[in-house]
């Protein structure tokens, strides 16, 4: 990617069974998918150009930025948006919205899935200032989805 390409960076996902790199761009408030080799490498042209499709466009009636994102077992995306109060869920080919989780704060950062069956949504949120932020503000909040699950880690880690 060049500078000309992304203005902010931000989350990022991979599903390699099929391929995508799936990557935020918050200054233009999309999501983008970019075709990717085994090990996550974006693929070029022989031009040297990066082929990507947008996968989402700003939400109408959010007020938000698209921040971190993750990737559940069936390739969809799902998506913290700053200044909604909520995590979205979207179709990785079609950009529809298949799930909302609503917030009781107003600024999610990042999501990953985890526990023992990767069942549990975690999202951070940002610290709220001012009148009216909510006490929780800046917190982890772990949310069990129903028939929803992580991807598993391609490379263990140990701390």
């Amino acid at each position: 990617m060049s500078p000309e390409e992304v203005h902010l960076p931000n989350g990022i996902a991979w599903d390699g069974a099929k391929g995508v790199v799936y990557f935020i761009d918050s200054s233009t408030e999309e999501v983008r998918a970019y075709a990717a080799d085994e090990q996550g490498i974006m693929r070029r042209s022989e031009d040297g150009a990066l082929s990507w499709r947008t996968v989402t466009h700003r939400p109408s009636g959010l007020a938000t930025v698209p921040d971190g994102m993750t990737i559940d077992t069936d390739g969809n995306l799902w998506v913290a948006h700053g200044e909604s109060g909520e995590v979205t869920c979207y179709h990785p080919e079609s950009g529809a919205v298949l799930h909302k989780v609503p917030l009781p704060v107003q600024r999610p950062t990042a999501c990953t899935f985890g526990g023992r069956d990767l069942g549990d949504l975690y999202v951070t949120t940002r610290v709220e200032t001012g009148e009216g932020a909510h006490k929780h503000h800046g917190g982890l909040y772990r949310i069990r989805i129903p028939g929803v699950k992580g991807v598993a880690p391609a490379y263990e880690y140990a701390l």
